[in-house]
């Protein structure tokens, strides 16, 4: 590019530049009479106003340093940083490639805001359209046969008999596990309680017994005895959202991404390049 600079115009700030430069104080109306030009690049003009702005956001607290000393250093920077972003400025014109590029990656930007607003936070936010989603398609999210079982791990024999007779009266009188284990561990922390919907291959223990209400054979485990008993066999059934609300939720998204396509291919004419298309596949 073609570069011309008249240094005798950056000397002026040798006069208007002062110490409070070097408290971040300096203002850039201090130069507001100076309006001359400092240099030109292929013909645009970049001023002692543009100079001043520069400086007054560009403080320096380098009180070591002379007035002149710092104009001289601001002005080969604003010099260096003005070429630097008058050539970035005409990067897309002079290469057509880095522009294809430029477009690409601001195409997908928009692409990606455009799909977050569409889909992936509207699948969120809209609680109404994902409860209605779900319950259309419920039978999707099945739990397998599980049961809903108590796993007892007791100290040793005697405890197990005593926890299971603690078990069987809770039964009747609507013992909670913390009663339980209240009663079980009064003398001692003797009995450790697991209560769960276990699916197969859950626990080893489970998948062992018998699938049916009631109550298992004691186990050896370790230094322990253990028993199961199986409050309920649960047959397969849907999940309620809140069970599968991940599952939903990414469905719910895949299928608005699927609805607002077929809404932008009503709205607008389009055609595939077969043949760019095969190259990516």
């Amino acid at each position: 590019y073609k570069f011309k600079e008249i240094l005798r115009e950056k000397y002026d700030f040798y006069r208007v530049v002062d110490d409070t430069y070097f408290r971040g104080q300096w203002k850039a109306d201090k130069a507001k009479a100076l309006k001359s030009t400092m240099f030109t690049l292929a013909g645009t003009k970049f001023t002692q106003q543009d100079f001043a702005v520069y400086i007054e956001n560009h403080p320096s607290k380098n009180r070591k340093a002379t007035v002149k000393s710092a104009v001289n250093q601001l002005y080969k920077k604003f010099v260096q940083e003005s070429c630097i972003a008058y050539e970035d400025d005409r990067l897309e014109s002079k290469y057509p490639e880095f522009k294809a590029l430029v477009q690409e990656y601001n195409d997908g930007i928009l692409l990606f805001e455009l799909t977050d607003q569409k889909v992936w936070s509207k699948a969120i936010k809209d609680t109404t359209g994902l409860r209605i989603f779900y319950k259309s398609n419920k039978n999707n999210y099945m739990w397998e046969d599980r049961v809903d079982a108590g796993i007892y791990t007791c100290k040793d024999e005697a405890t197990a008999k005593k926890v299971r007779k603690i078990v069987k009266k809770g039964l009747k009188k609507g013992y909670s596990k913390g009663d339980i284990l209240k009663l079980a561990n009064a003398d001692g922390n003797v009995l450790k309680i697991e209560e769960e919907k276990f699916l197969k291959e859950d626990n080893e223990l489970i998948d062992k017994i018998s699938w049916v209400t009631g109550f298992s054979e004691n186990q050896k485990a370790d230094e322990s005895i253990v028993f199961v008993y199986v409050k309920e066999v649960l047959k397969p059934m849907p999940k309620t959202l809140v069970e599968a609300k991940g599952l939903v939720t990414a469905d719910y998204q895949t299928y608005l991404e699927k609805e607002w396509i077929e809404v932008l291919k009503k709205k607008f004419e389009y055609s595939v390049n077969k043949e760019v298309l095969a190259t990516i596949k």
